[in-house]
């Protein structure tokens, strides 16, 4: 029995977290990194809490690739965590926050040269495999998670024989902008939208999937975001009046 307890135990503490990084300057950062004052935990919290459930040997935190005192993101937010915001993490966990600031610690992997999420997927995939830890959850927002999946599907598939197994646990809080009128919104899981390549079989063959990749190239030009934005929904309308887009 007791060889049964240590096996489970074993599986149980071979994990590895990711608290995805998030850039310093994002609108909202202190509640999509920590939490809203309505009760509703950020990433760090979310991540924390499921390391302690899981008696995790990795809290890998991602650069977010920026910075801000000097620190980078990770370094800023970690420094959070064990200084103003440790006591809020100890009620939260049920620990002692000397304790909790001894396990993260002990934990604990400072990222500072990921570039952006893939990179930090693949750095947090490079310390598991240093460890021999076996399952990464990826942390991150509810209207970013699906994306981090994605790019750790692509890793898992660019390497068959990468024996780690990938787990997605959203935060409760979204990514803000600021309306014309220059208020803070939260945005809703709902404003995703995922474009998967056709795989019903009572599904037209054709790549939308592949096309609509070009558009990522002008999220950093706002004028031609818009531009391209306005037509684009004058060329959609055409087609759904000649009723050929018959998918919902």
């Amino acid at each position: 029995m007791s060889q049964i307890i240590n096996m489970a135990s074993a599986t149980l503490k071979s994990t590895g977290i990711l608290i995805h990084g998030c850039h310093i300057e994002a609108i909202g950062w202190k509640e999509i990194v920590y939490g809203n004052i309505d009760g509703r935990l950020g990433r760090v919290p979310t991540a924390i809490e499921e390391a302690v459930h899981r008696h995790a040997q990795l809290i890998f935190w991602g650069t977010g690739a920026s910075e801000k005192k000097g620190l980078k993101e990770s370094e800023y937010t970690f420094k959070k965590a064990i200084g103003s915001k440790l006591e809020f993490l100890a009620t939260l966990v049920e620990k002692k926050p000397g304790d909790l600031e001894k396990y993260l610690k002990q934990v604990s992997v400072i990222d500072s040269s990921s570039q952006n999420t893939k990179e930090e997927i693949n750095s947090a995939v490079k310390k598991c495999l240093e460890m021999g830890i076996k399952k990464l959850i990826l942390v991150s927002s509810p209207t970013h998670i699906a994306r981090c999946l994605q790019l750790s599907c692509q890793i898992k598939a660019q390497k068959p024989f990468l024996f780690i197994k990938f787990y997605a646990l959203a935060s409760q809080i979204s990514f803000f902008r600021l309306t014309l009128e220059g208020a803070k919104v939260e945005l809703d899981p709902a404003s995703v939208t995922i474009f998967e390549p056709p795989h019903r079989g009572d599904m037209p063959k054709v790549d939308l999937n592949i096309i609509v990749k070009g558009i990522f190239s002008l999220f950093k030009n706002e004028e031609l975001a818009k531009a391209f934005n306005e037509e684009l929904k004058v060329l959609i309308k055409k087609y759904e009046n000649q009723k050929l887009l018959n998918y919902a």
